[in-house]
């Protein structure tokens, strides 16, 4: 993707929520949903390899975000 001013830029642009959750992860490096946020790019990109790298960060942040799990007893 060619590089454009940030005014000229959508919203939805992957760019921007890529650079959005950067700067989230300089700000607190352990912040969940900046790596799983920065990983939805990455697999829309097809970047297979860094969206796992991303989703393996976010699962150590905090595992308890996406997996739930429930007992039940008979």
């Amino acid at each position: 993707m060619k590089n454009t001013p940030l005014a000229k830029v959508p919203e939805t642009s992957p760019d921007l929520c890529v650079a959005t959750a950067l700067g989230a992860l300089k700000l607190d490096p352990h912040d969940f949903a900046g790596h799983w946020r920065i990983a939805v790019v990455y697999l829309y990109w097809r970047q297979f390899g860094k969206a796992i790298t991303e989703y393996e960060k976010a699962r150590d942040c905090g595992p308890f975000y996406y997996c739930q799990t429930v007992t039940v007893t008979a």
